[in-house]
């Protein structure tokens, strides 16, 4: 449990916006269903499993994990469903800087590093 890779982590969510870039590139078709649920990655699945919550979550920075995570992949399915839909300029446009997927993007990023010192300390 306290075992678990927040760097690994860290680079799995770093890498979606190479991912979705990589679809809007080759009209790739993705999961935006799946996309949307946080519990799904290895990072959501460590974050609602109930021998970690029950660890972790009186932790402020695991409650606040929680929801920047949840916030990325609605983000992140936003940017799928256009590609999805061949709305590729736009889907672009929502991985530019000041987007809702880039600011929960940088938003989880610090929230893993955050809860990664809190749980190691």
């Amino acid at each position: 449990m306290s075992n678990f890779n927040f760097t690994d982590a860290l680079k799995t969510h770093a890498d979606w916006k190479f991912k979705l870039r990589d679809a809007i590139a080759e009209k790739t078709q993705l999961d935006d269903k799946k996309i949307a649920q946080d519990d799904q990655c290895v990072l959501g699945k460590w974050l609602h499993d109930a021998e970690t919550k029950e660890a972790f979550s009186g932790l402020e920075n695991y409650q606040e994990c929680i929801k920047a995570h949840a916030r990325f992949h609605k983000a992140a399915a936003e940017v799928a469903r256009n590609i999805n839909m061949e709305n590729y300029a736009h889907a672009t446009d929502l991985l530019k800087t000041g987007t809702e997927y880039a600011t929960s993007s940088s938003e989880v990023g610090l929230a893993i590093h955050e809860l990664r010192k809190e749980v190691q300390s």
